[in-house]
């Protein structure tokens, strides 16, 4: 029902607005100058034909989908998205997304290793564009060998998407491995660089672990601290958050994000070591 409500809503939108584009001359200007703006600008409505065709094509190709996801049917997704991918050979980026999405709904995290590896001989160059998404098996199972391995394959990789969050993944498993001072560095170009919010955030408190042994770190991360409270105080984290709750590693790492949260708002300094973090696979979220 959501669904039909949403296409007849968007079908009458987008042609009331054709419709007061396209009628306003003759409000305004009257007939005679209507007649001459509708001849001059003719390919105006043969511009809306196709948007409106187009997307109304997009809607009725996806219907079945788009049902599914509306019944939060996950056990028929799951089957529709396989027929489609591994049986029909159909590569949809989109598509793959919301089947390693409702791989985890069903907490069958082992199925996108078969899916990464379909795509792998199907398919190559697109799981560097999903590589944060495939890397969500290592990080539950949480084997820093395994995730150094990965995470390190992919975080420079040209085509790799979100790639601070690849990046933090990678020192992530390499302060578990106690791979100390390249921990450091990473974590601390991260704070200095990246532009998503909660990366920052992820690396200052895990950053914040080296403070006993380094003065002046811990005075640049008592800076980038409050500048972070300042910047993302009043409820901003909050809305950071929740824009992120369609990225996988965001849920995956919930009691991360809640423990990171709690100490960048409060004044304490104190942090859990990386290797209890996550504790295991089942704990991190």
């Amino acid at each position: 029902m959501k669904f039909k409500l949403i296409f007849l809503l968007f079908n009458g939108i987008i042609a009331v607005s054709f419709l007061f584009v396209f009628l306003m001359p003759l409000f305004f200007l009257g007939p005679d100058y209507a007649r001459v703006f509708w001849l001059e600008n003719w390919y105006l409505a043969a511009v809306f034909i196709l948007i409106i065709g187009g997307l109304n094509t997009y809607f009725a190709l996806n219907r079945q989908l788009f049902s599914l996801l509306e019944a939060e049917d996950w056990q028929g997704l799951r089957s529709y998205l396989e027929y489609r991918v591994f049986t029909k050979k159909r590569f949809s980026q989109q598509h793959l997304r919301i089947l390693i999405n409702t791989y985890i709904v069903l907490s069958e995290p082992d199925k996108i290793r078969s899916l990464e590896a379909e795509l792998n001989t199907r398919q190559s160059r697109l799981v560097p564009r999903l590589a944060l998404e495939f890397g969500i098996p290592r990080l539950l199972k949480n084997d820093p060998d395994e995730m150094i391995e990965y995470y390190d394959r992919y975080r420079n990789h040209p085509k790799a998407e979100q790639r601070d969050w690849l990046t933090w993944s990678y020192s992530f498993a390499v302060m578990q491995k106690q791979r100390s001072d390249e921990a450091r560095d990473i974590l601390l170009r991260l704070c200095e660089n990246t532009r998503e919010p909660l990366v920052r955030l992820f690396a200052l408190y895990l950053l914040d672990a080296f403070r006993e042994t380094d003065a002046d770190l811990a005075e640049r991360i008592d800076e980038y601290k409050a500048e972070f409270r300042r910047r993302y105080g009043s409820g901003k984290l909050q809305r950071e958050i929740e824009k992120n709750r369609a990225n996988l590693q965001v849920v995956v790492l919930a009691r991360l994000v809640k423990n990171a949260e709690e100490w960048v708002m409060s004044d304490s300094n104190t942090t859990e070591d990386a290797g209890t973090v996550s504790g295991n696979g089942s704990s991190a979220t």
